[in-house]
């Protein structure tokens, strides 16, 4: 009966012991995000793309997408290249607990040539926000690079906004390739379109 009871407790022991463990992991994994030569985050691409879309359409293309979900901040037409901004908030809790805790910014460039463009998404950066005194939601002015992997006394926090940062670099990565390959209308294309709109109208 002793040894059996020794033995119980042991196990329960190790039992509590991988649960503890298993629950830290969860709690602390750092998300693996995509680093450069420097160990900055940067989700970079060179995608191929049909050779019947010309640069200079890849690069409508680029500047459409860029003015549609960031801040387009110049278009190099010689070379053939589009940079932008962008920001998003993070947040702690969910429904009505939701607070707003910060926002991240990051750079885009869209580089084109014939058949082919790179994008590069860096320069990630946590901005910290509070709610003062007086109930004034504001920056702080402390700033916080996203490859950054100490956050004493914040750690699980941390690692959800980069892992909501990652999921939202995803979906972007997966809608600019497929905007990236939409042919323009030519004009003849348009007209017709025209035309047959109006012949429908007459029509009905």
């Amino acid at each position: 009966m002793g040894y059996f009871y020794i033995w119980a407790n042991l196990y329960l022991m190790k039992y509590l012991v991988l649960l503890f463990s298993l629950v830290a992991i969860s709690i602390f994994a750092q998300p693996q995000l995509p680093l450069d030569e420097n160990k900055k985050v940067t989700y970079q691409d060179i995608i191929k793309t049909d050779s019947s879309i010309t640069s200079y359409q890849l690069l409508n293309n680029a500047e459409k997408w860029v003015e549609k979900n960031m801040d387009l901040t110049a278009i190099d037409a010689d070379k053939k290249t589009i940079t932008g901004t962008n920001e998003f908030w993070t947040y702690s809790q969910k429904g009505v607990l939701q607070r707003t805790t910060g926002k991240i910014t990051h750079d885009v460039s869209i580089e084109l040539k014939e058949g082919k463009y790179r994008y590069t998404f860096n320069n990630f950066v946590y901005h910290y926000y509070i709610t003062d005194r007086y109930n004034k939601f504001g920056p702080t002015g402390q700033k916080k690079p996203l490859e950054d992997l100490k956050a004493p006394g914040w750690t699980k926090l941390w690692n959800k906004h980069k892992y909501a940062m990652d999921n939202n670099m995803k979906a972007y990565i997966e809608d600019l390739k497929k905007s990236m390959i939409v042919v323009p209308k030519s004009v003849e294309e348009v007209k017709k379109e025209e035309q047959q709109k109006v012949k429908l109208k007459e029509e009905w």
